[in-house]
């Protein structure tokens, strides 16, 4: 009985080790990453071969990403997630028996998705205020999250680019001499948006 379960062990340890080293496919692995250094999760991950598409995976939620089984070939990797830009690896040699790591996997933020928000920026006399420094932050519960920095043109004017999504934003604008303004407002996208801005003279 002892000879047979040791017979059985062998047989099963031989399979193992034969899987395991199954070389006659190859594949890749990376991470995907923003232009900030961040790795980034549920990037979905296409593997084309003349135009086709052979095999997918996604990211997990550390932006790493593997795609075995893949035939010895020649592929492109094509990254995709809302939002983001579209990511595409030139021609990528995988090789039977090799996981192949990919680098500088990065993806930008998509112009398209992106909506502008102008404003004006005045004193209390009705005049534009040049120079003024505008900051904006997106509100999330009672936390703010810094979304941009711009300051005002020769106009008295800014313009800086959201993502195409409702939310609410506190924007505020400072320049010496004057009190700082603030102003909480809910933006959904719209391509007409337009906020104004009152600074007084300091006391």
């Amino acid at each position: 009985m002892k000879n047979m379960l040791l017979a059985i062990l062998i047989t099963c340890l031989f399979s193992f080790v034969s899987l395991a080293q199954d070389k006659t496919t190859g594949g890749v692995k990376g991470a995907v990453k923003n232009t900030s250094g961040n790795k980034i999760a549920g990037v979905t991950v296409e593997a084309r071969q003349n135009g086709m598409t052979v095999a997918t995976a996604q990211t997990n939620g550390q932006g790493d990403f593997t795609i075995a089984n893949l035939k010895p070939g020649v592929y492109r990797f094509i990254f995709n997630k809302t939002g983001l830009s579209e990511g595409v690896s030139g021609d990528v040699e995988v090789k039977a028996g090799t996981i192949l790591k990919l680098s500088r996997l990065i993806l930008g933020i998509d112009k398209g998705t992106l909506a502008l928000v102008r404003g004006s920026v005045f004193d209390t006399n009705g005049r534009i205020v040049r120079g003024a420094k505008i900051e904006i932050s997106r509100i999330t519960g009672d936390s703010l999250k810094k979304m941009g920095e711009k300051y005002t043109d020769d106009n008295g004017e800014f313009a800086i680019r959201l993502p195409s999504e409702t939310a609410r934003y506190r924007i505020s604008a400072n320049i010496n001499g004057m009190e700082p303004a603030t102003k909480d407002f809910e933006f959904s996208g719209g391509e007409a948006f337009r906020i104004a801005l009152t600074l007084k003279a300091k006391q």
